[in-house]
């Protein structure tokens, strides 16, 4: 994730209510610094723990102290139901079709390129079918496709002209 505004980190903390987020703060004169912050939307109050020591501070406290800092949060967000999963593949589907998935995997340092779309296990290199399938393992594409058999496949995978095949994605 690149640097960003304490306003645009405000906005992000708020989005994600009672999420503890570890983020570096960089500074012109010294070494970036490492807090975890946690917004309470219960009180809606911003809560920082760095040095040990838990400090509470409304919105224009936080602006006003760190108006001219950036940050760079690291990654925290985890897809844990199936209604979030849901909302990410329509988020992916949606980049896909107006071209912006390889741009925000670029920009954003997304460390994985693609899910596996029978297991969603995370992967950076994996079985291409046709132009939208993604597969970690022969398995997973043998068990989203029960109509293609191993001999099939094999014949398929060693054809260059074919629509499956194995492929690394840069992150």
């Amino acid at each position: 994730m690149d640097w960003i505004s304490s306003t645009g980190f405000v906005e992000m903390l708020k989005r994600f209510p009672n999420t503890k987020i570890r983020a570096w703060r960089y500074l012109d004169s010294s070494p970036a610094s490492m807090y975890v912050w946690e917004h309470r939307d219960d009180c809606n109050k911003f809560f920082v723990l760095h040095d040990g020591k838990t400090i509470e501070l409304t919105e224009h406290e936080f602006l006003r102290i760190f108006a001219s800092d950036l940050w760079r949060p690291e990654y925290f967000f985890v897809i844990d139901d199936e209604k979030q999963r849901s909302l990410a593949v329509h988020l992916v589907e949606y980049l896909i079709m107006t071209g912006n998935l390889d741009w925000i995997i670029s920009e954003c340092d997304v460390q994985f390129a693609r899910q596996c779309d029978h297991c969603h296990k995370l992967m950076n290199e994996g079985w291409m079918y046709g132009e939208s399938y993604h597969y970690c393992s022969k398995e997973c594409l043998l068990a989203e496709n029960p109509e293609m058999t191993k001999e099939w496949f094999d014949s398929l995978a060693a054809d260059y002209d074919s629509d499956i095949y194995w492929t690394e994605w840069n992150t």
